[in-house]
């Protein structure tokens, strides 16, 4: 299974920032859902639809845990974290995804 990602309203996948700040660069906010999700090592599978090519991935730590993209893989890994521990509770995880 992956991770549900959900954009914030009214913003799509069309989202960018004026050309003085980055041309062509979307910034995407929204969350991310790990309901049902049981850590795996190397992380858990998560897409974020609508770039073809991703810079920079800002996730919100949860419990005490530093959550970190790896865009080589398309999964969030928490270091340290153990396989199979219950990550489900991660309901309502803040992200900032900015790429083309």
């Amino acid at each position: 299974m992956a991770i549900l990602v959900t954009y914030d309203a009214k913003q799509g996948t069309n989202k960018k920032i004026g050309a003085a700040l980055a041309r062509g660069k979307k910034f995407i906010s929204g969350e991310l859902n790990f309901s049902g999700q049981t850590y795996a090592t190397g992380g858990i599978t998560c897409s974020f639809v609508g770039f073809s090519t991703l810079d920079s991935v800002w996730l919100q730590n949860q419990d005490g845990q530093v959550l970190r993209y790896i865009d080589s893989t398309g999964k969030v890994a928490v270091d340290g974290l153990a396989s199979g521990v219950n990550v489900g509770s991660w309901t309502a995880v803040k992200f900032l995804a900015v790429g083309n």
